[in-house]
């Protein structure tokens, strides 16, 4: 497909009968140098990798995913967008369409069998079951940022994770602990991933241009040692822990795991020997600082001490 101009974008939404949701931050990238600086910081193999776009969109960084992979699934879930890029793929290159709207309840997948260089998926990318890939590269919809990388952390099997997220929210992937800006998000990412902020991406890029800036990065999983190995076993059991202590991150770690055990008392059961931080807070060092002051690595031992096959 070509690669469209502002007035060419509004005659096609016009033709499709799309509008874009500006209260969603939707735009179209507009902007070539960008798109090249994508296939770029992800390192693609043309005859090896597989890849997902999440958002597809109009195709406009489809067309290059295209050309620099094996074959490709575009997530789309905007019906007549989907059946857009079904048409103009198709005649092109071999191409499906996958209709996942109905049952994203697929244990074995056996759509993803076989699949076409093209493969347009019509379905929310928070849940279909990801196919079988080795690289995902998007220019995601922002309001779906957090619960997809924490989807991503569930279900990683992939070589290279290749993004464009707001600016503010690459500074969130980030933040150091005691920083504003940290959180759960923080501290899961940093624990398992190396996160590269490639390149900052300016308003003008897109049409309409958004308010904020954007900006790519790379995501990449951390090494494989045997202390790496147990975090990661444990990845789903401490994303649950995070998730219960960090609304009271301003607040002790005593004070925050009581008050996120008592919301889900079933870490409780999980976590048995955390009960003892509760009760008899002097045997633990640092059980008055604040939950925001932890390393991920310093939050992972306080996980680590409540399993409770590691009771003595």
């Amino acid at each position: 497909m070509p690669f469209f101009s502002r007035s060419e974008l509004l005659a096609l939404q016009h033709s499709l009968g799309i509008k874009l949701d500006k209260s969603r931050g939707q735009c179209y990238l507009i902007d070539k140098n960008i798109i090249e600086l994508i296939i770029e910081f992800s390192h693609l193999n043309p005859l090896l990798d597989s890849i997902l776009e999440v958002g597809a969109g109009l195709g406009i960084l489809s067309d290059y995913l295209i050309q620099n992979s094996s074959h490709v699934y575009l997530v789309e879930n905007d019906r007549k967008i989907a059946n857009f890029l079904h048409e103009e793929y198709s005649k092109q290159f071999d191409c499906k369409l996958i209709d996942l709207t109905k049952n994203y309840d697929l244990e074995d997948a056996p759509m993803y069998n076989n699949p076409s260089k093209v493969n347009i998926i019509l379905g929310d990318a928070l849940k279909i079951p990801f196919p079988p890939v080795t690289r995902i590269v998007s220019n995601i919809p922002y309001q779906i940022s957090a619960p997809l990388l924490f989807r991503l952390m569930d279900e990683w099997h992939f070589d290279q994770v290749n993004l464009m997220v707001q600016e503010e929210f690459a500074k969130r992937l980030v933040a150091s602990p005691n920083s504003p800006n940290y959180s759960r998000l923080a501290a899961s990412v940093s624990l398992y991933f190396d996160i590269c902020l490639d390149h900052l991406v300016r308003p003008t890029s897109f049409f309409p241009p958004p308010k904020i800036n954007s900006r790519l990065i790379s995501i990449t999983k951390k090494g494989k040692s045997s202390e790496f190995e147990l975090k990661w076993r444990y990845r789903k059991d401490f994303l649950e822990f995070l998730h219960a202590i960090f609304p009271y991150k301003n607040k002790s770690i005593r004070n925050s795991v009581r008050l996120g055990f008592k919301k889900y008392p079933f870490l409780l059961q999980k976590l048995p020997r955390l009960s003892e931080l509760i009760e008899h807070p002097d045997i633990f060092p640092n059980s008055q600082k604040k939950t925001r002051s932890f390393s991920a690595e310093e939050l992972f031992e306080i996980f680590r001490n409540g399993i409770e096959e590691n009771k003595s």
